[in-house]
Formats: C-alpha cells, sequence, structure tokens
C-alpha cells in the first residue's frame, strides 16, 4: 500500500483499480477524474495520511503518533477502523491488507492475502537455497512474518533475545528484548506468535507477552499461566492458559484480547470462561477465527464455539458437534458463507458443514492421517496420502496428485496466478545417517503437477510466505531461493 501526504509528494501516476475503470490518476489525487471513485481514502485512525492500494509497499500509517496498521475492504480499498464488522460503502467483511503468516493461519482456509511469490513451481530443474541472514542465527525462537515484514526471534550464546525485521532485501534491523523472553518450548515453533494489529503476542513459559513491533517495547496486560494455543485475525486475540496456581486443580482458562484503540494502545487480555473437562481444548489445539467467533475441538472430538462479541466472565461456549470418542483429530476450514469441519476417524475422513446443518459426508478415497486440509470457493483439498480436490456441492474427488515423500512439516496454499492455486509443501526425511534433509515441493492442479523445488542438509521447522519469496525456517537461520535462479 502507497502512502501519500497530504500535499502529494509522488509524481508517479497509478492505476484507478476500481471495477472495470482504467483511468490512470496522478499520485497527488484523492479522486478518479475519470469515475469518481475515491482512491486514497483517509486513514481513519488520525485521518491525515492518504492510503492507495499497493502491494510492494507498507501496510504501516508513517505519522509517528499513530502507526496503526488497519483492516482494509477488499473490494473498494477502504481502510476502515479496527472493530468493523462490514465495510459502511460495499457490506464487505475486512480482511488483511499484507499477509501475516505465523503459522496457525486462521481457518487455513487457502484465503488469497496478497501472496504473489517470486518462486512457483514451474521449472525444469531444482533450485539451491540461500541464507537469508550474513551470520548463522544461534538458537531460532519462530520466525513470522506481518504487514509485509519478516521477522525473525532468536537468542544468542550469551542469552540475549534478539528480534530481527526484515522490510526490504537489504534491510536488517533488530533490536534486543528482556532477558526473560524465551519461547516455550512445548508450544511448536510454528504457533510460537500470533499477530493483533502492531503487537505480536508471544508463548513464554509461564506466560503471554505482548512486543510492540513499532517500539520494540513489551507492553499491555497479558494472561499469565501456561500457554497452550493461540490464535489472531484481525483485531480479535484468543488464548488457552493453564492456570497452575492451584495446586492439583489445573484448570484451562480462554482469554480474549482486542485490537487496542486511542487514548490506551495497549493490549489488554480478559478472562472468558474456565474450562471443565468437556469443553477444554484438545492436546492437538486446533482452532478457527471466523466472523467474530472462536471454534475449537475438544479432547473427546467435540467442537465448541464461542461468541467474541458476547464478552463477560459468564460467556459460556456452545457444543456444536457432539463428542466422538473415536475422533483422532479435527481441522478447520473457515468459509464465506460458514465453517467446515474435517474430521478423523481411523484412516477416514468425514467434512461437516456447521452452518448448512446437512449430514456429515464421508470423504471417499482419502486416507490419512491428514497433515492440512484447505478451503476455496467450492473446492476442499485434502492433503493425506495422497493430496485430492473435491468438489463440495456433490463431494466427488476431482483431482488427485501423489503426496511427496517424506513427513509433512508445513505448507501454504498461493494463488500463484487468477484461479491458479498452489501448495508449497515443507517434507523432512532422513538419510544412511540419520542426517535430515528438507525439501520444498510445488503440488498445482491445473494441470496436475508434482515438482521438487529444492532439498537441502538442514533441519527446517517451517515455511513463510511473503510478498517476494517463500523462505524456510530452521533452527539455525532462514533460507531462501536466489533471485539469479528464478
Amino acid at each position: 500500500m502507497r502512502l501519500l501526504t497530504s500535499n502529494g509528494g509522488q509524481s508517479a501516476s497509478f492505476p484507478c483499480g476500481h471495477e472495470q475503470c482504467d483511468a490512470q490518476v496522478e499520485a497527488t489525487a484523492n479522486y478518479c477524474h475519470q469515475c469518481g471513485w475515491e482512491v486514497a481514502p483517509p486513514c481513519p485512525i488520525c485521518q491525515e495520511r492518504r492510503f492507495i492500494l499497493d502491494p510492494n509497499t507498507s501496510a504501516w500509517c508513517p505519522k509517528p503518533i499513530c502507526r496503526q496498521v488497519t483492516p482494509y475492504c477488499k473490494r473498494c480499498h477502504r481502510c476502515l477502523e479496527p472493530g468493523t464488522d462490514l465495510c459502511p460503502i460495499c457490506n464487505q467483511p475486512p480482511v488483511s491488507l499484507l499477509p501475516q503468516h505465523v503459522g496457525r493461519i486462521p481457518g487455513k482456509s487457502g484465503q488469497d492475502w496478497g501472496w504473489k511469490p517470486v518462486s512457483t513451481g514451474r521449472q525444469t530443474q531444482k533450485s539451491t537455497m540461500r541464507e537469508r541472514f550474513a551470520k548463522p542465527l544461534e538458537e531460532v525462537q519462530t520466525v513470522f512474518a506481518a504487514h509485509g515484514r519478516l521477522y525473525v526471534w532468536e537468542v544468542v550464546h550469551d542469552g540475549t533475545a534478539v528480534m530481527h525485521e526484515v522490510e526490504r532485501a537489504d534491510s536488517d534491523k533488530k533490536w534486543k528484548l528482556p532477558n526473560d523472553f524465551r519461547a516455550a518450548i512445548h508450544v511448536p515453533i510454528q504457533e510460537r506468535c500470533a499477530i493483533l494489529g502492531r503487537f505480536a503476542i508471544f508463548s513464554l513459559p509461564d506466560r503471554f507477552a505482548a512486543l510492540d513491533l513499532v517500539t520494540g517495547a513489551v507492553d499491555g496486560e497479558m494472561p499469565c499461566g501456561k500457554p497452550f494455543a493461540q490464535i489472531a485475525w484481525l483485531d480479535h486475540w484468543v488464548g488457552w492458559v493453564r492456570d497452575e496456581s492451584r495446586e492439583n486443580d489445573w484448570r484451562m482458562q480462554l482469554w480474549i484480547a482486542r485490537q487496542p484503540s486511542a487514548p490506551v494502545w495497549k493490549p489488554k487480555a480478559m478472562l472468558l470462561f474456565e474450562a471443565d473437562e468437556r469443553s477444554e481444548i484438545a492436546p492437538w489445539g486446533p482452532m478457527l477465527l471466523h466472523r467474530r467467533r472462536v471454534y475449537w475441538a475438544t479432547r473427546y472430538g467435540a467442537v465448541c464455539s464461542l461468541d467474541l462479541r458476547e464478552q463477560s466472565e459468564a460467556s459460556q461456549p456452545t457444543e456444536l458437534v457432539a463428542p466422538r470418542p473415536k475422533c483422532r483429530r479435527v481441522w478447520f476450514c473457515g468459509e464465506e458463507n460458514g465453517v467446515m469441519v474435517i474430521r478423523e476417524e481411523g484412516d477416514r475422513a468425514y467434512a461437516l458443514r456447521l452452518s448448512s446443518g446437512g449430514p456429515e459426508v464421508e470423504l471417499y478415497g482419502l486416507r490419512g492421517p491428514l497433515s492440512a486440509a484447505y478451503v476455496v470457493g467450492n473446492r476442499l483439498i485434502a492433503v493425506g496420502q495422497a493430496v485430492i480436490m473435491y468438489d463440495t456441492t456433490t463431494w466427488q474427488e476431482t483431482k488427485r496428485v501423489a503426496c511427496p515423500p517424506g513427513h509433512w512439516i508445513d505448507g501454504v496454499l498461493i494463488n500463484d496466478a487468477k484461479d491458479h492455486w498452489v501448495i508449497y509443501g515443507l517434507l523432512q526425511e532422513c538419510d544412511d545417517t540419520d542426517a535430515p534433509w528438507s525439501s520444498l515441493y510445488s503440488i498445482e492442479f491445473a494441470p496436475v503437477a508434482l515438482s521438487l523445488i529444492a532439498r537441502e542438509a538442514l533441519d527446517a521447522v517451517r515455511i513463510v510466505a511473503i510478498p517476494s519469496d517463500l523462505l524456510l525456517a530452521h533452527s539455525c537461520g532462514v533460507v531462501y531461493r536466489a533471485k539469479d535462479q528464478q
């Protein structure tokens, strides 16, 4: 998104971008001279800066006293205030302007969040990976992308915690974190961070902590206890904490925080409820944030939900799906009009739409264990012993691709071109000496193709998607595809 000052500041023109209008608008203009569309609506927080959609630049308002990241309407490109349910002009739900890749993608629904990576699977030979940082990192705690920037949290040899911030290929800013900043080792590296506006919420061994990505300060009031799971999307954060303050009476607690607003720019978490054994989240911890509701699976295979707009300590969850004792795991996928639940039972999988109230459908031909599930329009893509695409109107199999060899570590679904969806999968296998090897594959459906992009002798732990490329995080750094090999 391009940022303009009130007196312009740029001389180049840009396309209007409204529906079928092909006019070129001067950079100093706020309205299109041809169709009258407001091409540069003001920042809803400070009302002074004007925003123009451009995925190649920053999403942050540069005014020092503002520096906020606001959701925007994907149709009219108007920036909206945090907490807005629908755009007042288009009546469309807000989305995030630039990708937020923290591991636990809300719903894993494969929505097009603007990822247009230079790296694609359409190539005839493998490529090598290069280290992102000149010096190897020592102990990576987590890697995530937020609002067009890449962040790496590491601990160096003297015990100091450091945060690296990368906005461009030639930039690397870093700052020191508090001495007790260590990641909770019981939380997977893919799920140690969630993004709430300008704050990154981290899972520490004994609490959640909010880091201001603008000032680098740890601020706000977040819950104490053993972090178990967390998720955030737009202006809501939800986290599970195990309260161990009462001996032999540990309780799981669900906390909520909203994106902070004026005059106090600090997140403040509030306890929603203490869960009993029947409603506490399962150890594998799937969660989904969708239309101001949070969904989770219990240890007995039930699905519970809670409306985040009804915030009080008397809030109680609603059980949407009865317990299934034989349930192995539950996956959530957010759809435009509801939520889909994918349930594993033995080596079989079943799909259920919570909004339609229809029957549960077996996904014939799919054999587990499942590694990932995505919903795009009326297509469901499930990764099991094979990667299968289903038509969710008839539940018939439409495409099938062989699953790459190795153990599935992480994956991301990206709209590589118009209506051309590609899954980038990170897999790991060991050689004869038990040394780890990590492989990056692309899985395409039109036409069906499986391509090996890179294979490196490193212990990769996750894949991170940013607008310019795909990166692999490993225990001592971050690698990326070299530009001269793309």
